[in-house]
């Protein structure tokens, strides 16, 4: 079930609870049982718009939250924007966070899109 905000966004009812509404941006808040690993930026222009919408594209299907922090900055994985806004250039070790019933799987499609594996990743 989806679920209208202030923002007029609309939220999947399943992701509302990990989620904090702040003015018009969701800000990801991390829960104490979150699976993290780490992903090194493979791309010679680091994370580009089109590596970031692939990213969210893989996932979106997922019923995982999966964040991205990168030193003070945490960014949703499925907001193509927060995801830019990280500014991760190439060499760049970002810490993935997952949380969720297929949190592996999020992690490595993660680690696939923008550690350089497989570009066409697919969660099915």
């Amino acid at each position: 079930m989806l679920q209208r905000r202030a923002c007029s966004s609309l939220i999947p009812s399943n992701l509302l609870a990990p989620w904090s509404l702040n003015a018009d941006a969701y800000q990801p808040v991390e829960k104490p049982n979150m699976k993290t690993t780490h992903v090194v930026v493979s791309s010679e222009a680091g994370i580009t718009a089109a590596s970031a919408s692939r990213l969210a594209s893989s996932i979106k299907n997922m019923r995982s939250v999966v964040i991205l922090k990168y030193g003070e900055q945490m960014a949703c994985a499925r907001n193509i924007l927060s995801v830019l806004s990280l500014c991760a250039a190439v060499g760049t070790t970002l810490e993935v966070r997952t949380f969720g019933e297929d949190e592996a799987l999020a992690a490595q499609t993660v680690e696939q899109v923008l550690g350089g594996g497989d570009t066409n990743v697919s969660p099915r």
